[in-house]
């Protein structure tokens, strides 16, 4: 299943110890040179303060009180990740007859684009595939997606659908009744899917694309 990205960070961040976030942030933002030399520059500060303490070179205040400074520096970091970053997951919404795709963890994500100026905390990036939602979307379009529930389903605004099989859809829904609904194209070629609700795993209402 697609995991909710911000606990992710969130639970590396608490769970010591703290080098392990910064780390993974290094890994994961290396071609972003801005929250990558911070993590590089706290990394380097976190490794000596913890030798230092190792030989009893500074006492365990100032350890606590330089650790704490290190921590708040991380805690700007995880701000900077969850509110500015938008993950790309390494799937693919199908905007076509559907096809199976992979589960996403959110520690597999490689992907992470700065967006300015529009809200991305809890929000993921899917890129689309196919024709089917021509003209709102083409392919290789990538969406800025907010996870709802199924009583929160639009029939107004485009949304992504994953089933229990891990296959995602890129459509226009249609309520057919309590059990059913109907995944609708924009491109009139391909005929509506019909969809028991009790297959639906997640739903992703789709906010806008990204500028290529």
């Amino acid at each position: 299943m697609i995991v909710e990205v911000t606990s992710y960070w969130k639970n590396l961040y608490i769970s010591p110890p703290l080098k392990t976030f910064l780390e993974e942030v290094m890994l994961r933002f290396a071609n972003h040179t801005d929250i990558n030399d911070e993590a590089v520059q706290l990394s380097f500060r976190f490794n000596t303060l913890e030798f230092h303490h190792r030989k009893g070179i500074i006492s365990n205040s100032d350890y606590n009180q330089q650790h704490n400074q290190i921590a708040n520096a991380a805690a700007d970091i995880l701000t900077k990740i969850t509110n500015e970053f938008l993950p790309i997951l390494p799937t693919k919404a199908v905007a076509g007859n559907g096809g199976p795709q992979y589960v996403v963890e959110t520690d597999k994500i490689s992907t992470w684009r700065k967006v300015k100026s529009i809200n991305v905390k809890n929000r993921v990036g899917i890129k689309v595939q196919g024709d089917s939602m021509n003209t709102d979307y083409n392919d290789g379009d990538i969406l800025i997606c907010a996870g709802v529930e199924r009583d929160e389903i639009s029939e107004k605004n485009p949304m992504i659908i994953v089933t229990d099989d891990d296959r995602f859809y890129l459509k226009r829904i249609k309520i057919l009744d309590n059990n059913t609904i109907e995944l609708h194209s924009s491109n009139k070629r391909y005929k509506p899917i019909k969809l028991p609700i009790n297959e639906v795993r997640e739903i992703w209402k789709v906010e806008r694309k990204l500028p290529r």
